[in-house]
């Protein structure tokens, strides 16, 4: 498995253990699986669907893993100028709407791209997560079907970049920057969509923050966060606060009306305080 051979190269360079994402796409009787994984600050991602989870995460490390073995002084100062890794074919995805391979064209804007994405992902300021979260949500309350996102991607397989469209009750809307992972990209299309359906723009919805501490307690391997509620107050009026306990540390949030919202609260402090 490609997966443990990459492994075992990180611990001999010294990098950190590599770290995978996976996106689920498709019907759910029939899902395809893509996979990213950074390794020494390098993203590769599969280039073409998987039947599983297992064999898209081991797709992305077997590209880690030749690429680095044939490039023996490779760090991440030096990948993203090496667009020698692969030619259109493996560098392309096919998009929903089009199925016309996206390739890149023109390598040289992708290291201004590079620049831009680095900026507006930090702009997001941690809520970018939670922008798909919050459009389901929108298109359930309103009983329309569930939105439908397509991505293009451009890069040789070392340093691919998406960029995402999100189709909304017939309504397409599509986000201008390039991300490192497919993830980032259709959390930014969902936002812009939320710009346009909401009359407010995009509000911070702390619901997902709860799934959002699950999704990531489990990746890290620990146990499931715990959660501790005390009630106070007059009976008429109670308020709540939640204290929330993930790998033997506690967060607390802040005081609530009701027992659901404390908990949310706990779970946003939580989440953020360990991403950073």
């Amino acid at each position: 498995m490609y997966k443990s051979k990459l492994q075992q190269l990180s611990q001999q360079r010294g990098w950190e253990i590599p770290k995978y994402e996976v996106t689920k796409e498709g019907q759910e009787h029939s899902p395809h699986f893509y996979a990213t994984v950074t390794v020494d600050a390098t993203l590769f991602s599969t280039p073409y669907p998987s039947s599983s989870s297992k064999k898209a995460q081991n797709d992305a490390a077997k590209l880690a893993y030749k690429y680095f073995s044939d490039h023996p002084r490779a760090s991440s100062s030096s990948p993203l100028n090496d667009c020698s890794g692969g030619s259109a074919g493996e560098n392309t995805r096919l998009s929903h709407e089009n199925p016309t391979p996206l390739s890149n064209a023109n390598p040289t804007p992708l290291s201004n791209e590079a620049g831009a994405v680095a900026k507006t992902d930090e702009s997001f300021g941690g809520m970018l997560h939670l922008f798909k979260n919050q459009l389901q949500t929108y298109a359930q309350k309103r009983n329309f079907t569930r939105p439908v996102y397509s991505c293009e991607r451009v890069g040789p397989p070392h340093a691919i970049r998406f960029k995402c469209k999100v189709t909304v009750n017939g309504q397409t809307y599509e986000s201008r920057e390039y991300f490192p992972t497919l993830s980032k990209a259709e959390n930014a299309a969902a936002k812009v969509a939320l710009m346009s359906l909401l009359p407010n723009g995009v509000e911070e919805d702390e619901s997902g923050y709860k799934n959002l501490l699950q999704d990531m307690a489990q990746r890290e391997g620990c146990g499931l966060p715990t959660y501790f509620t005390e009630k106070s107050g007059e009976a008429h009026a109670p308020t709540f606060i939640s204290t929330v306990e993930i790998d033997g540390v506690n967060f607390t949030g802040k005081e609530a009306r009701n027992k659901k919202q404390a908990e949310m609260s706990a779970a946003k402090i939580a989440y953020t305080a360990r991403r950073r």
